[in-house]
């Protein structure tokens, strides 16, 4: 038997039912609503909040579909430590049942992705062999360990999905490969970067597909583009993000009429930044176009979809 110890002014009903997946998410969009998406599709039961968080959760609109409770920091949780031993406050015990028994291809734990392919974060379940081939095999393999030289133990960030710690490019069958849903037709788990043979390493080229890397992050350049399709029929012919390996990521938008004058092209710019704006709430910061000197109008038919154009933007991206 196991049990925890919950401390301050929770009641016995305001916990979750035991045995229930209690989702902490590291970091997301903005927007409450995606989380809120994530929570009922997972079959999650509570959300665990950063206090830095807390006012969005507290007034997110619709609330919730699960109850949340607030993290406390390592201050807080040493003054309730102090208090418990030193005044005796009245504390909750919760005890959970006798572990079920697993199966290797049981799911231990469900992480969520970036959201860097698809528009929003993905669940991806993780096997527990798939966490044992981290922990015995890809760490050690890295040069990192559970434990330092004087015996404490060393907590990891791997910053997402275990399966893209020094990997990128897994067949089925072993181990750290996911579930097959995220395998393709070929039996191989593909997270589509992209490198360059040089000597005896290798470099970093990017991915395939409709996503390119800038400094801060992934942008997810279809969704990108969709979100200025769908806001500004009339005034988009045709639109582009562009931005690899730069600062920022930046919009290249064929105009829906031939002929702008200059000033006209920066009306554009601007109305597309005042259109896109709330759309852009579902996107990451680093994502969002909200300086329309960002964006550049160009004439219809004048838009090639290659790097060829990319010194002839604004020169902070």
């Amino acid at each position: 038997m196991s049990s925890f110890i919950l401390t301050g002014e929770l009641e016995e009903d305001d916990l979750p039912p035991l045995r229930s997946q209690v989702w902490a998410f590291l970091d997301l969009p903005s927007n409450v609503q995606i989380i809120a998406e994530l929570l009922s599709e997972s079959g999650g039961k509570a959300l665990i909040v950063d206090l830095a968080y807390a006012s969005k959760v507290d007034d997110a609109t619709p609330p919730l579909p699960v109850p949340h409770f607030t993290a406390l920091d390592d201050a807080h949780i040493a003054q309730a430590i102090s208090t418990i031993a030193d005044e005796g406050t009245r504390h909750v015990e919760a005890t959970f049942s006798p572990d079920a028994p697993v199966g290797s291809d049981d799911t231990a734990a469900l992480f969520h992705s970036s959201g860097t392919t698809g528009g929003r974060p993905k669940i991806i379940p993780n096997t527990y062999k798939m966490l044992n081939a981290v922990i015995s095999r890809k760490l050690p393999a890295a040069g990192l360990s559970g434990s330092s030289a004087d015996g404490e133990q060393t907590v990891l960030n791997t910053l997402g999905s275990l399966i893209n710690i020094a990997t990128f490019h897994v067949p089925s069958g072993v181990d750290e490969c996911p579930p097959a849903e995220f395998c393709g037709a070929d039996g191989y788990c593909h997270t589509k970067d992209l490198f360059e043979r040089v000597d005896d390493g290798w470099v970093y080229r990017g991915r395939t597909g409709d996503w390119i890397k800038v400094v801060s992050g992934f942008c997810d350049t279809k969704n990108m583009e969709d979100i200025v399709r769908k806001a500004c029929p009339e005034l988009v012919h045709d639109v582009v993000v562009v931005g690899s390996g730069r600062a920022l990521p930046c919009l290249i938008v064929e105009s829906a009429v031939d002929g702008l004058a200059d000033d006209k092209r920066s009306g554009v710019a601007e109305e597309i930044v005042k259109r896109t704006a709330e759309l852009n709430k579902s996107l990451y910061a680093h994502e969002r176009i909200q300086d329309p000197s960002r964006v550049l109008v160009v004439e219809k038919g004048t838009l090639p979809r290659t790097r060829t154009i990319i010194p002839d933007l604004p020169r902070f991206i």
